[in-house]
């Protein structure tokens, strides 16, 4: 690699941090439960190096707070390196959610990289790395503090290594494709399935390629990291039933065949892929696309050359497409783009190989097209950034449960540094977990026993307590209303959404 070529590599990685990085405190609005739960896992495991159960350094990390889903069992990779951060910066929401950052600039200069070597000129790597970077799902999942995002550095250092391999028969290269797929085990749970199936697939292209005695180097990669997980599973069993309890599997009201593959077909919509990019308003603004517009000629065209004259490369990538979502729909989650997120880097790799193909005829047009389209993507970029830091804040408010933050804040204030009594509404979801976040990242893990839940307004609170109150259900609304006039609350302060409505109240006795 040249030096201007590494500069501009650099100057890239600097961009999109810092563009994956502005406004991470407050853009997702609020902290998700998930959230709330991997930054209280991963302070404990920087601060004393257990999880909250008191666990040395585990392998997964068993989570109970979600008690309507049954214990979950977290993947490793997020808790570390979002402990990693944690060693060194507070507890706060833009130091959790960093690690997403790196992330998503790891997956961008692994994107040119990979595509560099496909291409004799560095323009479709720039593209590619550009579409990745100002993918609408790529850049909304890159600033959160879950592991959605996680198996996409694995996926892309597997494919480039692959890359290096079948270019020039280097064992060693096989090797790193396998640890890629071996480390991306413990990415995310999703990956249990996925790492696996590209395995299979590395083995595939191997023997395709008449080197069929190279598996070994591939698993020896891929074997070794999942020797501590053979170890873990085997003193944890009963991981395999609360995985299918917390997920429903085998429920009896489970789609059909039919039903199944329609919830198939919603991740590869057309409307979904570049129009509206998923069902949940949390990981979607729902006004733009899983993927930029460009990839709308692109990818079909990329699936059309693959067809036509088969790369192994291209082969790997529309079959890594097709099986992404396959997790999804066990799970009956239609255009839950957060759960197949691999489908952006198989996508952007396709939508490229369909560039070139579309330009062979005319390689003199190949860089200005790839600029036509890059400044094409920013453009589009611009408008869905605008939304995203603006109005999506508002629509998307109700989705991240409000502004309990605020709330919480306002009662620590309240306190004035003293030890009060303090009463949470039992209505606000998960109000338990975000209160330890809160008081740990303030210091004030001393109101933690002073702290009560409570279903309705009771005089018999003590004098002197404080109490968050959740505005958004009417009937409690009603109640605090009556109380605040008949003199038995103080109204302390309204706590309101970006659109001014009230959601929280914080009333003292």
């Amino acid at each position: 690699m040249t030096r201007p070529t590494l500069l501009a590599i650099l100057l890239l990685a600097a961009a999109v941090a810092a563009l994956y990085a502005y406004r991470l405190s407050d853009s997702p609005i609020y902290l998700t439960p998930d959230e709330v739960v991997i930054g209280l896992d991963a302070h404990a495991l920087a601060t004393t190096g257990t999880d909250l159960r008191g666990r040395t350094l585990p392998l997964y990390f068993q989570i109970d707070e979600f008690r309507v889903k049954g214990t979950t069992w977290y993947q490793p990779a997020i808790m570390y390196l979002t402990a990693a951060v944690l060693t060194i910066a507070p507890l706060t929401e833009w130091a959790i959610r960093s690690p997403a950052v790196l992330i998503g600039v790891v997956d961008v200069v692994l994107m040119f990289l990979l595509v560099r070597r496909l291409s004799p000129e560095a323009s479709p790597a720039w593209l590619a790395a550009i579409l990745l970077a100002l993918s609408p799902a790529h850049f909304t999942h890159s600033r959160f503090a879950m592991d959605y995002i996680y198996p996409l550095p694995f996926i892309l250092g597997w494919l480039l290594a692959l890359s290096v391999y079948l270019e020039g028969r280097r064992p060693a290269a096989l090797a790193i494709a396998g640890l890629c797929l071996g480390l991306g085990f413990y990415s995310y749970i999703a990956a249990i399935v996925l790492m696996p199936a590209f395995f299979a697939l590395t083995l595939f292209v191997v023997w395709r390629d008449g080197l069929a005695g190279d598996w070994k180097y591939a698993a020896l990669g891929f074997a070794g990291p999942l020797i501590p997980f053979a170890i873990w599973i085997a003193t944890h069993p009963s991981v395999f039933t609360e995985t299918v309890a917390r997920y429903q599997f085998g429920s009896g009201d489970r789609m059909g065949p039919l039903d199944r593959f329609g919830l198939y077909w919603r991740y590869f919509s057309p409307s979904f892929l570049f129009f509206s990019g998923g069902s949940q308003l949390v990981f979607s603004t729902r006004v733009a696309g899983v993927f930029p517009l460009a990839p709308l000629l692109l990818l079909p065209a990329g699936v059309v050359a693959v067809l036509r004259r088969p790369s192994p490369l291209g082969v790997v990538a529309t079959i890594g497409l097709l099986a992404a979502p396959l997790p999804a729909i066990v799970l009956d989650e239609g255009s839950a783009i957060n759960r197949a997120l691999e489908i952006v880097p198989f996508g952007i790799v396709l939508s490229v190989i369909g560039f070139n193909w579309l330009v062979q005829a005319r390689p003199a047009l190949r860089t200005a097209s790839a600029a036509t389209l890059i400044a094409v993507t920013a453009g589009q970029f611009v408008v869905f950034g605008s939304d995203y830091f603006g109005d999506y804040r508002r629509r998307a408010a109700s989705w991240f449960h409000f502004n309990v933050r605020g709330g919480l804040a306002a009662i620590v204030d309240q306190t004035g540094g003293a030890r009060r009594p303090v009463y949470l509404n039992d209505a606000i979801p998960w109000v338990e977990s975000y209160w330890r976040f809160h008081l740990t990242a303030v210091g004030r893990n001393d109101l933690l026993d002073a702290t009560r839940g409570f279903t309705h307004l009771d005089r018999a609170v003590p004098s002197g307590s404080l109490l968050l109150v959740s505005f958004t259900d009417p009937a409690m609304a009603a109640e605090t209303d009556a109380a605040i006039r008949a003199g038995d609350f103080h109204l302390v302060r309204e706590i309101t959404e970006p659109d001014g409505v009230v959601s929280f109240v914080v009333l003292e006795r």
